[in-house]
């Protein structure tokens, strides 16, 4: 919900934590693994999703 995106990024920027936060309209929660691919919206969903998380972990995770 709105609400609970806000309290997490209010929480994580209080803390000084590195994030990275995503919306991706058409989706539901879990849209990455459990997808239904044939629809082209959650399809480029779930590949940005993959491609973002793997450019993040290259960034910052050494």
């Amino acid at each position: 919900s709105d609400d609970l995106r806000a309290k997490t990024l209010e929480i994580l920027q209080k803390k000084n934590i590195r994030y990275q936060i995503d919306l991706y309209s058409g989706t539901s929660h879990g849209f990455s693994v459990r997808g239904d691919l044939s629809d082209p919206v959650i399809k480029y969903a779930v590949e940005k999703a993959l491609l973002d998380q793997i450019h993040w972990f290259r960034s910052f995770i050494n």
